[in-house]
């Protein structure tokens, strides 16, 4: 898995890009329910943690522009 950082004006730290999670391929989940947590529990909660961020990423940017626009 690739990481990037990038700084944020706001923050001190810098802070972790997630990749865009990949689906499970078919012979990753054996199909059974049984798995806890199963493969595809996985990929949503870390799709979840990745769209949170790009949206996050998506308002930073906007509001940044917005203040640049206005100097």
């Amino acid at each position: 898995m690739k990481i990037d950082f990038v700084m944020s004006y706001t923050e001190k730290d810098p802070v972790e890009i997630l990749e865009e999670p990949i689906p499970p391929t078919p012979s990753e989940c054996c199909g059974g329910g049984s798995c806890c947590p199963c493969v595809w529990d996985f990929y949503f909660e870390q799709k979840r943690l990745w769209q949170e961020q790009q949206k996050a990423l998506k308002e930073a940017d906007t509001a940044e522009q917005k203040d640049n626009s206005q100097v």
